[in-house]
């Protein structure tokens, strides 16, 4: 994807698009669109380097003129080709998800390496994934390291999980709980839910701090609310665990509901077993076959095993012995 800088979204330009965006007249937002571009272009075509960028992403999301990815890319090599870091942030990002341009791993961290090199951060955090996974280079943890390092201490929020990471599995760097527990930190403290789910989970088993279930909860329920679906069924998991307190169950089982629907198989595993066990919810052995069926076909072994039995037994199912055998048996696999 384009991405843009915090100054660059800023200018006079993309404040008459956001105008635009909120304007109830679509006359009046496709003036405005029409104004941006063409300033825009007049200023891209001879040689401004940041209109350049934001011509690439007028054509990219198709502000004021039909969405053309292929001009994207090109107003983009236009504008890395000047070396604005910005651009050649967004061409590694194009490259590697062909976006206007064939893949090509290679490009991709060709171009990143020369954002990163001029410090920036954005790059920096993408070309240390790069080393990470070993697209378009070889594998090197420890090189990774070092990048995620840098964007890091710049405030990349992924580049400061990406690192608690390699700390907290001993990637490239020696294994250490409590710089994976402090990076974890900054990134959560910023927003990224992914980090927010693992500062609750190391909280919640005592990795790199004393246990804590309080703060636990409270940073599973911040990731919950963002729409982590792993977040979502440790949160019903704890409200669960206070099963004399009808409230508390009824919670349990809405958490667990909203993981389910986002496809987290573990989440609609349980919520089949909520709904046989009549918890939080009443008994409806139907949707219990349903969440089980569903958890089953996303490739979850116990629920394919569990579905097994559900179709040997009748249970919220005719029973179909041919089933119960194939479903046993993808089990296995």
């Amino acid at each position: 994807m384009i991405k843009l800088s915090k100054k660059q979204l800023s200018t006079s330009l993309f404040i008459l698009a956001l105008m635009a965006s909120l304007t109830t007249s679509s006359y009046a937002s496709n003036e405005i669109y029409k104004k941006a571009f063409e300033k825009c272009q007049k200023a891209a075509i001879q040689g401004d380097a940041s209109a350049q960028l934001k011509l690439a992403f007028i054509y990219k999301y198709g502000l004021g003129v039909k969405k053309d990815m292929k001009k994207a890319f090109e107003w983009t090599q236009k504008a890395s080709d000047q070396g604005n870091a910005d651009a050649q942030t967004s061409l590694g990002f194009m490259y590697r998800d062909g976006e206007g341009v064939k893949k090509d791993s290679k490009k991709a961290l060709e171009w990143t390496q020369k954002a990163a090199d001029q410090g920036d951060a954005s790059a920096q955090a993408s070309l240390g994934f790069m080393y990470r996974k070993g697209q378009g280079v070889k594998k090197d943890f420890k090189k990774a390291g070092e990048w995620f390092r840098k964007a890091a201490e710049q405030g990349n929020e992924s580049a400061q999980f990406n690192l608690a990471v390699l700390y907290r599995d001993g990637q490239g760097v020696k294994k250490d709980f409590k710089k994976a527990l402090e990076w974890t930190q900054k990134a959560a403290d910023q927003g990224l839910s992914e980090a927010q789910y693992w500062l609750a989970f190391m909280y919640l088993i005592g990795r790199g701090a004393p246990k804590n279930p309080n703060k636990a909860f409270e940073w599973f329920y911040k990731a919950a609310i963002q729409g982590n679906s792993k977040a979502q069924l440790r949160l019903a998991l704890m409200y669960q665990k206070d099963m004399d307190v009808q409230e508390n169950m009824k919670k349990a089982f809405e958490w667990c509901y909203k993981a389910a629907i986002q496809g987290n198989t573990e989440a609609q595993l349980h919520l089949a077993f909520m709904y046989e066990k009549a918890m939080g919810v009443e008994n409806d052995i139907k949707m219990a076959f349903e969440w089980t069926q569903k958890a089953a076909l996303n490739g979850n072994t116990f629920a394919q095993s569990k579905l097994s039995k559900m179709y040997k037994y009748g249970l919220g199912v005719k029973k179909d012995m041919k089933k119960a055998v194939l479903w046993s048996q993808a089990s296995k696999i």
